[in-house]
């Protein structure tokens, strides 16, 4: 999940809002592919939750399945379909037995991580009280950072250390682009994810 590349976030409202696709750009809909495996060309995303598509429309041509479509609503639409065969429900039906798999194995070893850092429970609910914040975010950044912060003196060391403080590129008058700096990329990648969220609260 290393989305540490993100320097911009767009939000359309409806579809005339839609900024011009780039080289970079990645929509944000329901996240499960975006944020499976590491996005290092990934610079701006469009989130796409809010424009309201419909998340299944049954055409001509069958069954139309919108990005931001939960699982949920694929089954429930699903449910005495015509053009829903017994092929297709085979395949389904491994698909879903894929997911419930690795949804246990993730629970195996959720409760290992709770175990682990259960002596840490204060600094936990410390970071899980931030903004955007979760407990899994926070048990990521503990597991990055140790529950000793005063290694970094202060909040700007640790921003560096993570990666999150822009190089600045600049000579006279004359001003380059400014990049992020190399930095502990898991850490980054956490607060890249944290800062999409927040952004949608509505403390911000």
């Amino acid at each position: 999940m290393d989305l540490n590349g993100i320097t911009a976030i767009a939000r359309p409202r409806r579809r005339a809002e839609l900024p011009a696709w780039n080289a970079g750009d990645a929509w944000l809909a329901g996240g499960t592919w975006l944020l499976s495996e590491p996005q290092p060309k990934v610079s701006r995303l469009i989130d796409i939750a809010d424009l309201g598509w419909p998340a299944l429309e049954v055409t001509g041509q069958g069954l139309r399945i919108a990005a931001t479509c939960k699982i949920a609503e694929l089954e429930e639409a699903l449910e005495g379909a015509e053009f829903f065969t017994p092929a297709h429900a085979a395949l389904l039906q491994a698909m879903l037995a894929r997911i419930d798999g690795l949804t246990a194995e993730i629970a195996k070893l959720t409760e290992v991580i709770e175990q682990l850092l259960a002596p840490y429970e204060e600094q936990l609910q410390q970071a899980e009280s931030m903004p955007g914040w979760g407990r899994r975010s926070a048990q990521d950044a503990v597991a990055e950072t140790g529950p000793d912060m005063t290694k970094f003196p202060t909040g700007g060391h640790l921003s560096s250390w993570a990666g999150r403080t822009p190089l600045d590129h600049q000579s006279g008058k004359r001003a380059g682009r400014a990049r992020h700096k190399k930095g502990n990329k898991y850490l980054a990648a956490v607060t890249g994810e944290t800062a999409v969220a927040a952004g949608k609260t509505a403390v911000l």
